[in-house]
């Protein structure tokens, strides 16, 4: 069996980089950690496929651009796994956004992700 833990560590740093945004004004006070990684290890045996899900969490009062967002002037968010010594990453498969609007822009609505998603 081969840990999956250096796949895992690697969507924790590129996760990190996740451009959040507050829907309100930013407190410089609060942690900059607006988007966590919130799922258990998990392992693979080698030479089988198998599906790791993986669990992150917007703070409550924050958002991230969903992988497919409704401008161009948007990153979308994205998560780069890396393959390891007798492991291949496939391309990640992203769950649907929440169409949201805000006060800066309420007749527009942006794909975003909030809460938990997997």
């Amino acid at each position: 069996m081969k840990r999956a833990g250096f796949l895992v560590a690697g969507i924790i740093l590129g996760a990190s980089g996740l451009a959040a945004q507050q829907a309100g004004s930013l407190d410089a006070a609060r942690p900059k950690g607006y988007v966590t990684y919130a799922a258990e290890p998990q392992t693979v045996k080698a030479g089988k496929q198998s599906v790791l899900e993986l669990h992150f969490q917007v703070r409550d009062g924050f958002h991230v651009n969903s992988h497919t967002p409704k401008s161009e002037l948007l990153i979308p968010t994205a998560i780069k796994l890396q393959a390891g010594d007798g492991v291949k990453a496939a391309e990640a498969v992203y769950p649907a956004g929440t169409l949201f609007s805000f006060s800066f822009e309420p007749k527009e609505k942006l794909d975003v992700y909030t809460g938990n998603l997997r």
